[in-house]
């Protein structure tokens, strides 16, 4: 959902009326639709948003890397949006770690200058109960009581606070600043242990990304005949948009 300057001109002159009011009309945006990106929104879109109970997942380092902008978190929390977190398969250092996710949307969206920053509580209410929502439709997510589904992170603070003073640091801060998947201790997803010092249980990870790897290099022949054919693409493609063609009206 407008992830770029260009997604944000075509919906300008596609929809002169409004493409989120669009959606609105018919029926779209509701509490069970989640945007990924939201990086050109508006604040009376966001306004839309909220109002219906609809969320946008920020995806920091992919609009980064992508070049695609920041989105206006800050929007967001004025308006009461709910607002979620993911990776976008395009995170820094190609390790799709939402820990490292994380941390960033802690520093970026926290400015000391903004009257609306991203709170630790707003945080993890983004990680927790919104990207459960979310994902699964459902709101009874985000904290450990009977009965709320048993998915739990275990991390290794020993290895986090190695070369810390007990209890000068408040271990929270300790996480946000240095959490990333290596420090992962456990994992369970609705009660199932499938992380266990730090490797996954019931199938051999390594085993399984080495096979992976393998055939696609035994295959490495034809995807390198398409090269040529997606450069041309994309040659058209930069064309295209460098000559207003997303924009122009009928012909």
């Amino acid at each position: 959902m407008l992830e770029t300057s260009i997604q944000r001109k075509w919906a300008d002159a596609k929809y002169p009326r409004g493409f989120i009011e669009r959606l609105c009309d018919i029926g779209v945006i509701c509490e069970r639709f989640t945007g990924a990106h939201g990086v050109w929104l508006r604040p009376n879109e966001v306004a839309l948003l909220a109002e219906r109970r609809a969320q946008i997942a920020v995806n920091v380092s992919s609009n980064f890397r992508l070049r695609s902008g920041m989105a206006p978190v800050a929007s967001y929390i004025r308006a009461g949006m709910p607002f979620s977190f993911g990776v976008d398969s395009f995170g820094f250092d190609d390790d799709d770690d939402a820990l490292r996710e994380m941390r960033l949307a802690n520093w970026v969206f926290s400015p000391h200058d903004t009257d609306a920053p991203l709170t630790t509580e707003l945080l993890f209410e983004g990680w927790h109960r919104n990207g459960f929502l979310a994902v699964n439709g459902r709101s009874d997510y985000g904290k450990v009581a009977p009965g709320a589904p048993a998915d739990l992170l275990v991390l290794d603070f020993a290895e986090l606070s190695y070369d810390l003073i007990e209890d000068v640091i408040d271990p929270l801060e300790v996480v946000l600043t240095r959490a990333s998947a290596r420090h992962v201790k456990s994992l369970y997803v609705a009660g199932r242990e499938i992380v266990r010092d730090g490797k996954v249980t019931g199938v051999d990870l390594p085993a399984i990304e080495r096979e992976v790897i393998a055939q696609a290099r035994a295959n490495a022949a034809p995807v390198k005949s398409l090269k040529p054919v997606m450069e041309r693409s994309q040659a058209t493609l930069a064309r295209f948009y460098a000559a207003g063609g997303h924009i122009a009206g009928p012909r």
